[in-house]
C-alpha cells in the first residue's frame, strides 16, 4: 500500500506550486507530518493540511485506521516508511465496541493499553518521529441509538471516556504529548452543537474546529526548517496600490434596497403647540445624516444653558428613530446616536415609542437616564403614544451642579398621559415603572468626576434623524425655547437644513458590510490608499486580510500602523490582528485562533483599542480597560506578543498614541496554541452597530 505517499508526492507538489518552487526543493524545506486516526481524523486532516500549507507536508491514509490492533498492522505502510518529523495519532472508538450479544469489547482494556505501548515502541524507534497522541473525542448518545439498528455492535460516550483515561495515563507514563480534542469542542452543549445528526462524527465547523487544535499542537512540534529557509519578518503595506488581500464577505450588497424618504422641517400645521406652525414632519432612521436645526451660539460643557418645548408623535414604523436638542453639526454619519450632543433620544416600534435623555462627548463617551421604562431584555415597553398625544418637556445644563462635576435635568409632562397600565409585573419591572414617566416626571444626571473633561460643543439646536438604517416615525415639535428665548413657528423660521426633503437607496443598511482596500480615501494616512471601512457587528462574519502563516503562540509577533476611528454608534466593535480562516461562518474571538485587539466598549467609554486573544482550545481574554479611540482622530498604533514575556506565560502590549496597556497570558494559556493564517480586520456578530475605520501604512509578522 503506497497511498501515504501518493499524498505527500501531492502535498508536496502543490506547496511548491504555492510558493512558486519545485516539489523537491519544498520537500526539502518543508517538515513532514502524518495524522493517524479513526474516520474523525478523516474528516479534519483536509484542514489540517490546509493550515499548515508551507509550513509542513501532511500525508494521512485514506482509509480508516480503526482500532488499535489495525494501526499497529498497518504503522509500517502508514508512518514508519516515510520518516516522518511528527506522527500526530490516535485510536480508541473502535477498541470499544461492544458485541450487542455478547457484551465484549472489540479489543479489551488490557489489550488497548499494550497496543498503545507497542505502537509508542516502534514510532520511536522506527519512524523517529515526534509523536503527539490524539484523546477520542466524545459521542453524543441519543443520536447515535438508531445507528446501532443494523450493527452487531454498540458504542456508548461512556466507554470511550473510560478508554480515554488509560491512553492518558499511558500516555503519560510514556511522556508522549496528548492532544484533548475534547477540550477543543468546549463545554457540552457547544459539543453538541458541533457534531452532526449522528452523534459520532462532526459539521464541517466542528471538523474545522479539531483541526486548529491538532494544527497548533503539531506547529509546536515541527523541527526547525533547514538552511535557506527565511526567519519570520516584518512586513509593511503603505496601500499606495491594492495589497491582494483576500476577502471573505467584507463587501455585502445590501439583499433588499432600503429608500429612504426624509420630509420634514417647517410645516404649518398644528399637532405639537398651542398655535400653527411646528417643525417636523417624517423622519427615516439612515446612517446619513439628515437635520432641520437653529444655528446657536457654540456651547461646550462649561457653559449652562437650557431648552424647552412641547412634541408629539403621530405615526411610527418599528426601528425608527429621531433625536431632539442640542448637537454639534459635525456629523460622520453612522454613529447611530449623534456625536457631541444633548438632548431627547427616540427610539420606536409600531406601536408607540421610547425616550431617554443622553450626554455624549465629542469623544463618544455617553452618559445618560432613560425617561420611559427600560430593562435590557427583560421591560422595554413604548409608551410614548403615536396618536398625536402631546407632552411638554424641559431640559438644563449646569456646569457647576453635582460639586462641579456638571449635571442636567429632564422634566416632561402630559395634560393626557397621566397613568400607564402595564398589567401585572415582576417586582424589579414594576419597580422599575414607578421609576419612569408617567409616574415619575422629574430626572436629574449627575456627570461623573471627568466626564465633563471629555468636552462637548453644541452649534446647532433641532431634529436630526438617528444614524443606523431603520423606519419612520412622523412626528412634530413646537412652542421651543432655547436659553429663554421664544422660537416663532408662526412663519417659517428659516433653519438650517440638510438632506431633510430627499429620497435616495440607503446602501449602509445593518449588515451590509463594505471594508477592504480603499484606493481613494486618506482618513488614516498622508496619501490615498487605505483598509477599512464600515464593518457591522451584525449579519455575517466577514474579514480582509494578508494571508502570512502559519504563524504559533511559541512566536513573537508584532504590529504597527496609523488608525483613524472615523465613527462608531452604540453596541459596535471589531477586530485587528492574526488569525485562523479555518472557520468561515463565525469569528475567531468566539471560535478560537486569535491574537489581536478588540475595537469597542460600552456607551459611556466609546471604543477601547485593547489586546485581546482565544487559543486553539477556545479560551479568551481580554483586559476591562485601556486607551480610547476618538472619532476623527489620527493615532499611531502598535502590538506586540512576546512568548518569553510574564515569566514565559506569554504577554500582550498595545498602544494607542502615548498611551498602553498590558494583556498577561495565565499559566497554561499559551500551552493551548493558536494557528494563525491571517492578519487583517474581522467583524463581530453579536448583533449591534457599525463602526466606520481606517488603518495605514501598517507592518505585521508575516511568515514567508
Amino acid at each position: 500500500m503506497r497511498t501515504l505517499a501518493i499524498l505527500f508526492a501531492l502535498a508536496l507538489a502543490a506547496n511548491a506550486l504555492a510558493q512558486g518552487g519545485p516539489p523537491a526543493a519544498t520537500k526539502q524545506a518543508l517538515p513532514k507530518v502524518v495524522l493517524l486516526g479513526d474516520s474523525v481524523r478523516e474528516h479534519y486532516a483536509p484542514f489540517v493540511a490546509e493550515l499548515l500549507a508551507g509550513k509542513a507536508v501532511v500525508g494521512t491514509p485514506k482509509v480508516n485506521g480503526g482500532d488499535t490492533g489495525k494501526l499497529l498492522s498497518n504503522l509500517n505502510e502508514w508512518a514508519v516508511k516515510e520518516q516522518p518529523d511528527v506522527v500526530h495519532f490516535n485510536s480508541g472508538i473502535h477498541d470499544t465496541k461492544r458485541d450487542q450479544k455478547t457484551g465484549k469489547y472489540n479489543v479489551p482494556p488490557e489489550k488497548y493499553e499494550a497496543n498503545l505501548r507497542e505502537i509508542v515502541k516502534r514510532l520511536r524507534a522506527e519512524a523517529k518521529a515526534k509523536l503527539v497522541f490524539a484523546l477520542s473525542t466524545p459521542l453524543i448518545d441519543e443520536r447515535t441509538k438508531g445507528y446501532w439498528k443494523t450493527r452487531s455492535y454498540q458504542l456508548f460516550n461512556a466507554s470511550v471516556m473510560d478508554y480515554n483515561v488509560i491512553a492518558l495515563r499511558v500516555m503519560k507514563e510514556l511522556d508522549v504529548p496528548v492532544n484533548d480534542l475534547s477540550a477543543a469542542l468546549g463545554d457540552a452543549k457547544e459539543s453538541a452543537r458541533l457534531h452532526d445528526s449522528g452523534g459520532i462524527h462532526f459539521t464541517e465547523e466542528g471538523s474545522k474546529k479539531l483541526a486548529a487544535a491538532v494544527a497548533a499542537v503539531i506547529i509546536k512540534h515541527l523541527p526547525a526548517r533547514g538552511a535557506g529557509t527565511q526567519a519570520l519578518s516584518l512586513k509593511t503595506e503603505s496601500f499606495d496600490r491594492d495589497p491582494g488581500w483576500e476577502g471573505h464577505h467584507n463587501r455585502i450588497a445590501p439583499e433588499m434596497p432600503l429608500i429612504v424618504t426624509q420630509d420634514f422641517g417647517y410645516s404649518a400645521t398644528n399637532h405639537a403647540g398651542k398655535s400653527a406652525g411646528e417643525i417636523g414632519g417624517s423622519i427615516q432612521r439612515s446612517t446619513t445624516p439628515a437635520l432641520y436645526a437653529a444655528e446657536i451660539p457654540m456651547k461646550t460643557l462649561d457653559d449652562k444653558f437650557s431648552a424647552s418645548g412641547s412634541f408629539t408623535v403621530t405615526k411610527s414604523q418599528p426601528g425608527a428613530g429621531v433625536f431632539f436638542g442640542f448637537f454639534n453639526s459635525n456629523q460622520p454619519g453612522g454613529s447611530g446616536r449623534p456625536i457631541g450632543s444633548l438632548g431627547l433620544d427616540f427610539d420606536f416600534e409600531g406601536k408607540g415609542g421610547r425616550l431617554a435623555t443622553r450626554l455624549i462627548t465629542n469623544t463618544n463617551k455617553s452618559c445618560g437616564t432613560f425617561i420611559t421604562p427600560y430593562l435590557p431584555g427583560k421591560f422595554r415597553p413604548t409608551p410614548i403614544k403615536n396618536d398625536g398625544t402631546r407632552y411638554n418637556w424641559t431640559l438644563a445644563y449646569d456646569p457647576e451642579a453635582a460639586s462641579g462635576n456638571g449635571q442636567f435635568t429632564f422634566t416632561m409632562r402630559s395634560d393626557t398621559h397621566t397613568i400607564q397600565d402595564y398589567g401585572t409585573l415582576p417586582q424589579n419591572s414594576e419597580e422599575e415603572a414607578q421609576a419612569r414617566f408617567p409616574n415619575t416626571k422629574t430626572f436629574t444626571v449627575d456627570l461623573t468626576p471627568g466626564f465633563r473633561k471629555e468636552g462637548a460643543t453644541f452649534d446647532r439646536f433641532g431634529v436630526l434623524n438617528m444614524m443606523k438604517s431603520g423606519g419612520v416615525a412622523t412626528m412634530f415639535f413646537d412652542d421651543v425655547m432655547i436659553d429663554g428665548r421664544a422660537e416663532d413657528f408662526s412663519k417659517d423660521p428659516r433653519w438650517i437644513a440638510v438632506g431633510n426633503r430627499t429620497t435616495y437607496e440607503d446602501r449602509e443598511v445593518v449588515g451590509a458590510h463594505d471594508f477592504g482596500f480603499s484606493a481613494k480615501t486618506n482618513n488614516a494616512g498622508g496619501t490615498a490608499g487605505e483598509i477599512g471601512g464600515g464593518l457591522w457587528r451584525s449579519g455575517d462574519y466577514g474579514y480582509y486580510a494578508d494571508r502570512i502563516g502559519p504563524l504559533n503562540l511559541e512566536q513573537r509577533l508584532e504590529a504597527r500602523g496609523k488608525v483613524k476611528l472615523v465613527t462608531a454608534g452604540p453596541d459596535s466593535d471589531m477586530h485587528i490582528g492574526w488569525f485562523s480562516s479555518a472557520i468561515k461562518n463565525k469569528s475567531p474571538d468566539e471560535t478560537g485562533n486569535f491574537i489581536g485587539i478588540h475595537v469597542g466598549g460600552p456607551t459611556r467609554i466609546g471604543h477601547y483599542f485593547i489586546p485581546q486573544f482565544a487559543t486553539a482550545t477556545g479560551t479568551k481574554g481580554k483586559v476591562d480597560s485601556g486607551p480610547v479611540l476618538t472619532p476623527g482622530k489620527l493615532f499611531d498604533w502598535s502590538l506586540v506578543y512576546d512568548p518569553t514575556a510574564g515569566g514565559g506565560n506569554g504577554e500582550m502590549r498595545v498602544t494607542l498614541g502615548t498611551e498602553s496597556v498590558t494583556l498577561a497570558l495565565k499559566p497554561g494559556q499559551k500551552k493551548q496554541g493558536a494557528t494563525l493564517d491571517r492578519f487583517g480586520l474581522f467583524t463581530s456578530q453579536a448583533g449591534g452597530q457599525m463602526v466606520k475605520i481606517f488603518l495605514d501604512d501598517v507592518s505585521y509578522t508575516a511568515a514567508p
